[in-house]
């Protein structure tokens, strides 16, 4: 499996988790999570297609898939808790 594989598959419905962050009072721009996932310019551009480093260690990066994981449960929990 490539890395650009399964890119845009969140599984997620982009305004429910906008709407049910928001409504959460998680915080405003909610979209911007998913905005990053599927930024493929951006990800294309990092080492390995699937990390984003913030710090000068060698493991001071988020991968993708963490983040796609991490949004897919705030979607679940949005979806559990708030009726959409």
């Amino acid at each position: 499996m490539g890395h650009t594989d399964n890119v845009n598959n969140t599984d997620i419905a982009p305004s429910a988790l906008n709407v049910g962050l928001a409504a959460a009072g998680v915080f405003k721009g909610a979209h911007g999570l998913e905005g990053l996932l599927n930024a493929d310019d951006f990800w294309e551009r990092q080492p390995y297609g699937t990390r984003f480093y913030y710090g000068d260690g060698i493991a001071d990066y988020l991968h993708r898939d963490v983040l796609r994981a991490a949004i897919q449960v705030l979607a679940a929990n949005v979806r559990a808790d708030q009726p959409l």
